[in-house]
């Protein structure tokens, strides 16, 4: 994974922690972000070149991805929040590598009311 990022790139916030189902007052169920245990941290928005845009299926053009500095957690948590929306983690890609300072991607797609 090349090491195009640098630390002042990741200057949003967002939360990354594992789904929660709570009641809704009408008795139905909605899932939420379990901010008890979540981790907040900085991210960076990560782009698609115009090729990997096109050769994606109908169903991955509205996943899209962040980068976050690397850490093992990650790969064990399925909820982001960034500001007021919910997404799921689609795929974890973790920086294994010996490099003094590595960077996660994580595929997102937005939790949508109902599912």
């Amino acid at each position: 994974m090349a090491n195009k990022y640098s630390p002042n790139d990741l200057n949003r916030r967002c939360k990354i922690g594992s789904f929660k189902t709570t009641k809704t007052k009408s008795g139905g169920s909605k899932q939420e972000l379990d901010t008890d245990n979540a981790l907040t941290v900085w991210y960076g928005a990560k782009t698609r070149s115009l090729v990997l845009q096109l050769g994606l299926s109908t169903e991955a053009k509205d996943d899209f991805e962040i980068v976050v500095r690397h850490n093992t957690q990650y790969i064990d948590m399925g909820a982001v929040m960034i500001g007021t929306d919910l997404y799921e983690i689609i795929n974890v890609s973790p920086d294994d590598s010996a490099k003094l300072v590595t960077y996660d991607f994580i595929t997102l797609r937005k939790v949508t009311k109902g599912t």
